[in-house]
C-alpha cells in the first residue's frame, strides 16, 4: 500500500511539473535560438517578495559588461500579481533580452530547473533575490563552467561555506559520497544537468519535494559539488522564505529526505538519470574563491588548511576566527580585512591565481601581496611559477619577490603592520601565461595574515 501511495504521489508531482512546463513553453515561444558564437548563458531569477531587488539584479544581468556571457534574462514570477517588461524599465535591459514568466502557481524552487530546462542556451546562471553577484564573477564562472559542468559551480558566503565543509555526506557501508550546497547565492549549472535532475525528481519525488528542489539538487547527484567562496552583496528587504527554527527544521527534513532518496535509488538496479552510481573519490580539496576586484576576471585558489583537522566539531573561537578571516578576505578589494589561516601553513601548500584572460607580454604586470610580517616571511621563502594551462609550470625567474618597506600601513581595524610585496611578470618567458602560483617552501607554525592579493596590470612596454 505504501509503495502504491508513493507511486501515486510521485505521479501527481510529475503531472504538476508537466503542466507548469507546458504552460511555460506556451508563454516562451520567443526565446532566442542557440548561437554557436557569443553569449551562451541564460540568467534565471525568481520573484516572490523582493521585487525592487529583482529589478536591481536584472540591471546587473543586463549590464553591457555581461553581453559576452548572458544571452537572456528570465524572471520567473511566483507572485500572484502579474509582471511585464515595462515594470523593469529601470533595469535598462536591451529589447528582447528580458523575459517575464508569470507562473499560474507558486512553484517555489523547482521553477529554476524548469526555466533552465527550457533555456535556449547550454548553461544557466541562477540566484535568489537577496544578493548581488558582480559581473566579473559571473564571467569567471562562465570561463570555468565547461570543466565543471557535471558538478556545477556554487557561490557561497563564508558561513554557508563553513556549513558545507563540515557536513560531507558519506554514510559508511553505502555508495553515497556527496555534499550539500545552496544555489541561491549564485550558481552556474548546465541545461543538461537541470533536465536530468527534473527527470529524476518527476519519477521519485512528491510535489512538496519538487517545490523544495534546491535541497535535493546537489545531494542526488552523488558528487561533491564545486563551491567557491564569494563575499556576496546582500540586498535584504522583503520576506525571507526560510524564517526561524521552523524554516531551518524544514530544510533539514528535506536534506535528510534527499539522502534517504539517494540511498534507495542506489540500492536498486534501475537505470536513472542524474545520479552517479560510482562512488565519487573527490573531496572539497582546495579552496576556490571568486575575487571581488572590480573589472578583474580571476579565480583565487589555495590548498592551505583553513580549519584545524579534524574539522568535525568546532569550538566557538575557531568558528568565529574562520568567519572573521576566511580565504575570501584575501581578494575582497579591502585592506582592512585579512585571510589568516588558523593552523598556519605547511611546506608544499600554495596560493594560485587563474587570471582567466592571461597576462599580456606587452604589459609590465606584477603579482602583488599585502601581508603581515609573518606572511611576508612565508612569501620570501616561496617559489613562484607560471603556466599557460594550469598543468605544466615554469619558474617566473629572473623575477624575484620584492617587499617594499616604504609600502607599510597600519589598518584602522587592526594593529598589525602590513607590507606590500610584489613579483614582476613582465619578463616571464612563458608563452600564454595565465596561471600564477606561489608554493611555500617552509612551514609557518604561527598565525599569519594576507590582507590582499591582486594583479597590477602595469603599463604597456
Amino acid at each position: 500500500m505504501l509503495r502504491i501511495l508513493q507511486s501515486w504521489r510521485a505521479g501527481l508531482a510529475g503531472c504538476v511539473v508537466a503542466l507548469l512546463l507546458r504552460y511555460y513553453q506556451s508563454q516562451s515561444s520567443d526565446r532566442a535560438s542557440v548561437s554557436s558564437q557569443g553569449p551562451d548563458v541564460t540568467a534565471i531569477v525568481l520573484n516572490w517578495s523582493r521585487f525592487p531587488n529583482v529589478v536591481k539584479i536584472a540591471s546587473v544581468l543586463c549590464d553591457p559588461a555581461l553581453n559576452s556571457v548572458i544571452q537572456n534574462v528570465t524572471i520567473w514570477n511566483n507572485e500572484p500579481a502579474p509582471l511585464s517588461v515595462a515594470d523593469f524599465a529601470d533595469a535598462k535591459c536591451p529589447t528582447g533580452k528580458l523575459h517575464i514568466y508569470n507562473s499560474p502557481t507558486n512553484a517555489l524552487f523547482q521553477a529554476r530547473y524548469i526555466a533552465c530546462q527550457q533555456a535556449a542556451t547550454p548553461y544557466c546562471f541562477i540566484q535568489d533575490d537577496d544578493y548581488l553577484v558582480l559581473p566579473e564573477i559571473i564571467r569567471t564562472m562562465r570561463a570555468r563552467i565547461p570543466q565543471s559542468a557535471e558538478r556545477g559551480i556554487h557561490l557561497l558566503p563564508p558561513h554557508e561555506m563553513l556549513s558545507t565543509t563540515l557536513r560531507p555526506i558519506s554514510p559508511p557501508g553505502t555508495d553515497i559520497h556527496t555534499g550539500f550546497a545552496w544555489l541561491g547565492h549564485g550558481a552556474m549549472i548546465s541545461r543538461t544537468r537541470a533536465t536530468e535532475f527534473l527527470q529524476l525528481m518527476n519519477e521519485y519525488a512528491t510535489d512538496e519535494q519538487l517545490k523544495m528542489a534546491d535541497n535535493y539538487y546537489t545531494i542526488l547527484a552523488n558528487k561533491i559539488p564545486e563551491v567557491w567562496f564569494d563575499q556576496g552583496i546582500p540586498l535584504g528587504g522583503g520576506e525571507a522564505f526560510t524564517v526561524g527554527s521552523e524554516g531551518d527544521e524544514r530544510n533539514e527534513r528535506h536534506i535528510r529526505s534527499a539522502i534517504e532518496m539517494l540511498g534507495k535509488i542506489l540500492q536498486t538496479n534501475d537505470s536513472v538519470p542524474y545520479v552517479n552510481r560510482n562512488p565519487d573519490s573527490a573531496s572539497l580539496g582546495s579552496v576556490l574563491i571568486a575575487p571581488r576586484i572590480r573589472g578583474s576576471d580571476a579565480l583565487f585558489e589555495t590548498n592551505i588548511d583553513v580549519l584545524p583537522a579534524p574539522a568535525g566539531i568546532l569550538d566557538d573561537a575557531t568558528r568565529n576566527h574562520y568567519l572573521d578571516h576566511p580565504p575570501s578576505h584575501a581578494v575582497d578589494g579591502r585592506i582592512d580585512t585579512a585571510f589568516c589561516p588558523i593552523s598556519g601553513a605547511q611546506r608544499g601548500e600554495y596560493l594560485l591565481f587563474d587570471t582567466i584572460n592571461g597576462i599580456s607580454p606587452h604589459q609590465n604586470a606584477s603579482l602583488v601581496f599585502l601581508a603581515d610580517p609573518l606572511g611576508c616571511a612565508a612569501l620570501r621563502s616561496s617559489t613562484f611559477e607560471g603556466s599557460a594551462d594550469g598543468m605544466t609550470w615554469g619558474s617566473l625567474r629572473p623575477s624575484h619577490l620584492i617587499c617594499d618597506p616604504e609600502h607599510q600601513s597600519i589598518s584602522a581595524e587592526t594593529p598589525k603592520v602590513s607590507t606590500q610585496c610584489s613579483i614582476s611578470l613582465g619578463h616571464a618567458e612563458i608563452p600564454g601565461l595565465r596561471y600564477l602560483r606561489a608554493t611555500l617552501l617552509a612551514n609557518v607554525n604561527l598565525l599569519w595574515c594576507l590582507y590582499e592579493i591582486w594583479i597590477d596590470a602595469g603599463t604597456a612596454v
